[in-house]
């Protein structure tokens, strides 16, 4: 009866001239899009600068970056054919001379839209704040639980998760001689800690040598659509912030997928902690988010709490885990470079200033050469190899002889920035340890304009644990192991999801059976 219906109506509605209706829409879409177009190409006041065609036309230029997940690579090569500004969106200029950074990355900078939430619903973390006065006072009441006194109080937990997880190596992998994908246990491993840390209890990734619930294959599968929202918020955010979409397009705990399902997982581990307060150790993340207290003296909410717990676990994942796996590859890439950092640990442990069974935070920062290739890795491959961007300062600033107003967008990446041969030497391509310890004054210089965990007074609140959980895992897995990599040709795979993620990092792991001058790197 339908069908018949259709054929009755619908030459009635085709002759009422919808189809014209149609076509006159379709028609108008083109004529605007072209208009744009021709506008951004020739008359927008950013028109002098120079980049890709299709960057000065559209902004889904942004979004193509971004998609191909290689963005560090390609904005890199557009900069070495563009030169230290171009214009890779219509409104978006990215620069490469790292002298702009405190200028455009200061105190009371704006974030632009890319920030807009979206892809973790409505779990806002830090970065996502935008305004600078509303950043400020939620980095007031968050300093406190992420500054370095807190987090070493973390350290007996730390070590717990370091000793399961070499003892999870050596079984499986030295022990049998099998290979091992290592950058998948260093994900794994930085997910047990920090839900230990948070929670009381770890996840059990390592134990069980899987992605336990698909906690971070779902996040990962969300980071395509993040780089959209974040590239297009003009024509997204409409969309998914509408009160009658919102509830069918944004994340939610009843999803089976996505952020919904990791938010559902955390929930339940949130509830289990706050049911079992026997779980309290020092420097418990858990309480200290509690505790928090907001200007107006009142106690945080538990939705509140919650929230950072979540945003907490799922913000240092990937980061940690990337500077990881690139520390690995690069010592190992190098024969003089493995020798030398093996060298130190052994001269270090001889001397009696590691501590057993696991090496303390305090005691890697000491180690001169090993911090040396903590701050190369961090330079070469910063885990946040994207485009943050900024609105120009207020009143406006001169770029190249040119005058931009305050409503341009400013940014840049610090895979970029961190290859200025002004700052970091001629051979800034090059992974090179020494050069972090030579003469103070330049030594001086390569730090402060260090962008690996963002600049000046809003750089990323997760750097201290991130350093912290870090840096005692690589000084304990060089020790506790000789290390080769399986294919040195093609020593792992990598994705920029705005992140850095590595996989298949396979690597043959030998126990070192005993601490002597006979130890081999």
């Amino acid at each position: 009866m339908l069908a018949s219906m259709l054929s009755l109506w619908a030459p009635k509605l085709l002759d009422s001239g919808i189809h014209h209706v149609l076509l006159a829409m379709l028609v108008l879409i083109l004529c605007v899009t072209t208009y744009n177009a021709l506008y951004n190409r020739y008359l927008h006041p950013l028109h002098r600068f120079p980049g890709p065609f299709w960057g000065s036309v559209t902004d889904l230029y942004h979004t193509y970056l971004l998609g191909t997940s290689q963005v560090h690579l390609k904005q890199l090569r557009l900069h070495q054919e563009y030169g230290s500004v171009i214009r890779v969106s219509p409104n978006l200029l990215c620069f490469s001379d790292p002298t702009l950074l405190p200028s455009v990355y200061h105190r009371h900078s704006e974030k632009t839209p890319f920030y807009s939430p979206g892809m973790a619903g409505e779990e806002r973390p830090l970065l996502q704040i935008q305004g600078d006065v509303e950043h400020a006072a939620n980095l007031k009441i968050l300093s406190p639980t992420y500054s370095m006194g807190h987090i070493r109080l973390l350290e007996a937990t730390v070590d717990e998760r370091i000793i399961k997880t070499n003892q999870v190596l050596q079984s499986r992998f030295s022990d049998t001689g099998e290979s091992v994908d290592m950058a998948a246990y260093i994900r794994w491993h930085i997910y047990d800690t920090m839900t230990q840390v948070i929670y009381g209890v770890p996840v059990g990734m390592v134990d069980k040598g899987r992605d336990v619930d698909r906690l971070i294959g779902e996040w990962h599968r969300v980071f395509t659509l993040g780089g959209l929202i974040a590239t297009l918020p003009w024509l997204i955010g409409p969309v998914i912030n509408n009160r009658y979409l919102k509830p069918f397009l944004m994340p939610s705990k009843w999803h089976g997928h996505g952020i919904g399902h990791i938010v559902r997982s955390h929930k339940r581990m949130f509830n289990h902690r706050l049911r079992n307060p026997q779980l309290f150790r020092p420097g418990n993340m858990f309480d200290s988010l509690l505790q928090m207290k907001p200007p107006d003296g009142t106690n945080t909410s538990l939705q509140e709490a919650e929230r950072q717990c979540f945003i907490l676990t799922v913000s240092s994942q990937d980061t940690s885990a990337a500077f990881i796996s690139a520390l690995i590859n690069y010592v190992l890439e190098h024969a003089s470079i493995i020798s030398k950092v093996c060298s130190e640990i052994l001269r270090f442990e001889q001397s009696h200033r590691l501590s057993l069974p696991i090496v303390t935070y305090q005691e890697t920062v000491e180690m001169p050469y090993f911090m040396a290739c903590v701050h190369e890795t961090l330079r070469l491959s910063p885990p946040i190899s994207t485009v943050l961007p900024r609105y120009a300062p207020r009143g406006g600033m001169d770029v190249n002889g040119e005058w931009i107003s305050e409503k341009v967008e400013l940014g840049a990446n610090p895979y970029v920035i961190h290859r200025s041969t002004k700052i970091f030497g001629l051979d800034a391509d090059t992974f090179r340890p020494e050069r972090w310890l030579g003469d103070p004054e330049q030594v001086r210089l390569m730090h402060k304009f260090s962008f690996a965990f963002g600049f000046g007074s809003r750089k990323c609140l997760g750097k201290n644990i991130a350093l912290f959980e870090s840096q005692k895992f690589c000084v304990q897995l060089l020790r506790d192991f000789d290390i080769h990599n399986c294919s040195p040709e093609r020593p792992f795979k990598a994705q920029n999801w705005g992140v850095n993620v590595y996989f298949e990092q396979y690597l043959k792991l030998m126990a070192r059976t005993k601490r002597s001058e006979e130890i081999k790197c």
